[in-house]
């Protein structure tokens, strides 16, 4: 799983950290100011349109896993994360913050979105 970072002008690129000075670096080496980011989002496999050298980065690194340790290329640990998130609501790692308890939460933007369309 990576995290695609789509800047106001240019192409989608795929996230590899964050810089000291609050830049974020990508795979193919460009830093992105926070300012210049239009969104993110998350993503399993390469899509089309994103940075030729970013997905090339990403497909190596993948296929290098899988010949290395198939478990890890195939994110085995997602089918893990709904049991962190009971434990979360059932408090056993400790105080659950209004965080983790999604369905309380209110998503104006969501809700304006849905009564504008009708």
């Amino acid at each position: 799983m990576f995290i695609v970072i789509y800047p106001r002008v240019g192409m989608p690129h795929i996230f590899s950290f964050q810089l000291s000075t609050g830049q974020f670096r990508t795979m193919c080496g460009k830093n992105i100011t926070k300012e210049n980011t239009l969104n993110t989002i998350s993503g399993d496999a390469v899509f089309p349109g994103l940075c030729l050298t970013c997905s090339h980065q990403i497909n190596e690194m993948y296929e290098d896993d899988l010949k290395d340790n198939p478990r890890i290329a195939r994110n085995s640990w997602q089918g893990r994360l709904p049991y962190l998130r009971s434990h979360h609501y059932y408090e056993i790692f400790g105080p659950a913050g209004f965080v983790y308890d999604l369905t309380n939460r209110s998503w104006s933007i969501l809700n304006r979105a849905k009564g504008k369309k009708k």
